[in-house]
C-alpha cells in the first residue's frame, strides 16, 4: 500500500500491534552479587572417596547437612583455615576448605578410635 505526504509516496507497513515489554527478571541486590563475588562456589562437593565412604557407612547427608556444611566451611575459611574435620552429629568429615569439598566421612565408631591428621582446623556443625 502507497501513502501520499504532501506529494510524496511512502510505504505505510500494516498495522501491527505494539509488542508488550518483555519482564524485567528481578535484579539481584548488592548483598548478593557480593557474596557471589567473594565466594563464586558456594556449593559444597563430595569426593568420589567420599561418596564412596558415605555409601558403605550407611551415611546420607540431606540439603540441611550440606547446608551446615557449607557454614562450617565459611567459619573455617574466616578464620584462615585450609582442611578441617567437622563434627555433625554422629560423623566426622574432612573438608579442603578452599574447593569446598568433602574429602572423606567417618561414622560414629570411626570417629571415636580415629586419629585426624594433616587438618589445622575443626568445627562443630
Amino acid at each position: 500500500m502507497v501513502t501520499h505526504v504532501n506529494g510524496v509516496n511512502a510505504p505505510v507497513a500494516p498495522h501491527q500491534a505494539p509488542k508488550p515489554a518483555a519482564a524485567a527478571a528481578p535484579r539481584p541486590d548488592f548483598r548478593t552479587l557480593l557474596q557471589g563475588a567473594l565466594r563464586p562456589d558456594a556449593e559444597v562437593r563430595l569426593s568420589a572417596h567420599a561418596r564412596e565412604r558415605l555409601r558403605e557407612r550407611n551415611i546420607v547427608l540431606n540439603d540441611r547437612d550440606l547446608e551446615r556444611i557449607s557454614s562450617a566451611a565459611d567459619k573455617v575459611a574466616s578464620k584462615g583455615g585450609r582442611d578441617a574435620l567437622v563434627v555433625m552429629d554422629q560423623i566426622g568429615l574432612i573438608l579442603d576448605v578452599h574447593s569446598r569439598t568433602v574429602v572423606t566421612a567417618v561414622d560414629r565408631s570411626k570417629l571415636q578410635d580415629n586419629v585426624f591428621t594433616n587438618i589445622d582446623s575443626a568445627v562443630f556443625a
